[in-house]
């Protein structure tokens, strides 16, 4: 599993997602729960890395867009509006992401090849933007990168 292999300092931990099963894939699954991955350890890229597709972004002006959602305003926006961003993460699907979801989630993931992402955007936290609003994500899996050093912020 080469593509993963690079990472091997990065551990993952588990948590529950409770008593109710997933609508898609209860079976494939079973019981408990642990649906939630969370990195920790060696990070899947490092802060650099981050800060530069984060600087990257704000060229293209990811800082200057607002949206609604819910009863939240949020700062960011769609990767297919963000061409350099998009290919950074684009290339990182297959480097990195796409072989550790495969990896992850075995019992729905036969191969890296035959994920695809969609919905995919870029948000910027702050006083002013601080959360979603509660949702459900379109997917059958939803990921959630961290380019913010941990050090740089409270909470999660």
């Amino acid at each position: 599993f080469s593509s993963w292999d690079q990472h091997s300092k990065t551990t993952i931990a588990s948590y529950s997602f409770g008593a109710t099963p997933p609508e898609d894939f209860a079976d494939e699954f079973g019981f408990p729960l642990d649906l939630i991955k969370v990195t920790e350890g060696l990070p899947l890229f490092s802060v650099d890395e981050a800060a530069d597709v984060v600087k990257a972004a704000e060229l293209e002006g990811v800082d200057k867009n607002e949206y609604i959602s819910g009863k939240y305003k949020l700062g960011g926006d769609w990767l297919v509006n963000l061409p350099n961003t998009r290919k950074w993460f684009n290339e990182r699907l297959e480097s990195t992401f796409f072989p550790l979801l495969s990896y992850l989630f075995p019992e729905i993931i036969s191969s890296p090849s035959v994920l695809r992402a969609h919905s995919v955007s870029l948000l910027k936290y702050n006083a002013s933007h601080p959360r979603t609003d509660v949702h459900v994500d379109n997917g059958i899996l939803a990921m959630t990168l961290a380019m913010t050093p941990k050090d740089n912020y409270l909470g999660g």
